[in-house]
């Protein structure tokens, strides 16, 4: 059996410096993105994009950008974390933080699916989910490796 180029440069620590900018290119592009959803969707659409602002079970409210703000930046300095430990303790970090990734991403739409609002508000909340989970292992998995 052959191992290929991209096994043998998976299997290498990335550094602290990389994956500091990796996290934040994550951030970054995630943020934009989700941004953009944020302000445009529900002005193309015709809704509001609502969630409960106390927590679970509180009463349902508009969103606030400050929250979207939140929940992009908090995930992505966690995952941050996380993959700088994976990549001091275990020999192929980036395919156990894309599982993970993969893991919390799931657990994470238990949030927004399912919410008592408009469909369209809900859509737009899963996507946000998923396009922060996609710039952030984007970010720490592939541009931090220098891919």
């Amino acid at each position: 059996m052959s191992t290929t180029n991209s096994e043998v440069r998976g299997s290498a620590p990335i550094t602290t410096g990389r994956l500091l900018q990796g996290a934040l290119i994550g951030i970054v592009v995630a943020l934009v993105l989700n941004l953009l959803l944020y302000f445009l969707v529900p002005a193309i659409f015709g809704f509001t994009l609502e969630a409960p602002l106390g927590g679970p079970g509180s009463e349902i409210g508009p969103l606030p950008v400050y929250m979207v703000v939140v929940a992009t930046v908090v995930p992505a300095i966690v995952a941050a974390l996380l993959m700088m430990l994976l990549n001091r303790l275990v020999a192929r970090p980036v395919r156990l933080f894309r599982i993970i990734a993969g893991v919390v991403l799931l657990l994470s739409l238990a949030g927004p699916l399912p919410l008592p609002i408009a469909l369209g508000a809900r859509l737009t909340l899963v996507a946000m989910h998923v396009i922060t989970a996609a710039a952030i292992t984007y970010g720490l998995t592939v541009w931090a490796r220098g891919a």
